[in-house]
């Protein structure tokens, strides 16, 4: 009879404990997603259907962006050159005198010239504000010429001689742009820039 009721006994704590096991085992489910729920992350699995009309890349026309000018730079020379008059224009805007080829940028008035093809060969301006080196008035033009020696240097001019990503132009790849800055002889500040890869009256 002892042995009876030890077994009966023996039966009943197991069932109670399997009970208790599986009790617990609910809750924490439960309280792992209620709590997933309140912080608003996601399930693990869950998926979410992508609409792809919304994030395709859409061809908006022209990158008119990548001609945008560099940090405190006026215009982007580097970009720029080689590009048709309708490009400028969509860049820069309508000019002020189509003949001379004088557009108003930022408020500066720039003037280009065009080849033949009518593609933007030169660009030049003059410095608006105090300049005192060389290089900080070619910036104004997105030209880097800090780490490059100059072609020519002189009291009054600096010539250099830019690598950018070039341009095919009359049925040939031009890599080098010509920069230049110049300032009155007496004076300490540089009153002009210019840029491209032809210079008006030059060959």
């Amino acid at each position: 009879m002892q042995k009876r009721i030890a077994v009966l006994l023996i039966a009943l704590a197991a069932t109670s404990c399997r009970h208790h096991k599986e009790e617990t085992a609910a809750t924490g489910t439960s309280d792992t997603a209620a709590a997933a729920a309140q912080s608003g992350s996601p399930l693990v699995g869950r998926t979410q259907k992508v609409d792809e009309s919304s994030t395709a890349v859409k061809h908006l026309g022209p990158d008119v962006g990548a001609d945008m000018p560099s940090p405190g730079a006026i215009v982007n020379v580097p970009a720029l050159i080689g590009r048709s008059r309708e490009r400028i224009n969509e860049t820069l805007g309508e000019p002020e005198d189509k003949a001379q080829g004088l557009y108003r940028v930022s408020g500066q008035p720039v003037k280009i010239s065009f080849d033949h093809a009518d593609r933007a060969t030169w660009f030049e301006m003059q410095v608006p504000w105090p300049v005192m080196n060389a290089v900080d008035a070619l910036r104004l033009l997105s030209i880097e010429a800090v780490n490059i020696v100059p072609e020519q240097e002189s009291e009054e001019r600096v010539d250099y001689i830019i690598d950018f990503s070039g341009v095919e132009l009359d049925g040939k790849n031009v890599s080098k742009l010509n920069a230049v800055a110049t300032k009155p002889q007496t004076a300490a500040e540089w009153t002009d820039v210019g840029a491209g890869i032809r210079r008006p009256g030059f060959p």
